[in-house]
């Protein structure tokens, strides 16, 4: 895993991009442990919140999910942020 600075084109992603990927991989990394994940990230955990906060605003999560899988369901949405994007 890794994250990407340059797409395949030769375009360089933007900072925001690129902030995505890095807190979507570390949150895979330590399998949706947002305390471990804002540490690798050198960043507190209220950060991090507030981040995945403004990159999830304005979608919809998806109804009826357990509590102890809502790290898993963020991953999923930034990743479909992602794609969408």
């Amino acid at each position: 895993m890794a994250v990407i600075i340059v797409e395949e084109d030769g375009d360089f992603l933007s900072m925001r991009e690129i902030q995505f990927q890095a807190i979507n991989l570390a949150i895979r990394v330590t399998n949706g442990n947002h305390t471990k994940a804002a540490k690798l990230l050198d960043i507190s955990r209220s950060t991090l919140y507030r981040l995945l906060n403004e990159m999830l605003e304005g979608v919809e999560p998806p109804a009826k999910i357990p509590v102890q899988k809502a790290a898993k369901v963020q991953v999923t949405l930034i990743s479909e942020l992602k794609e969408a994007a």
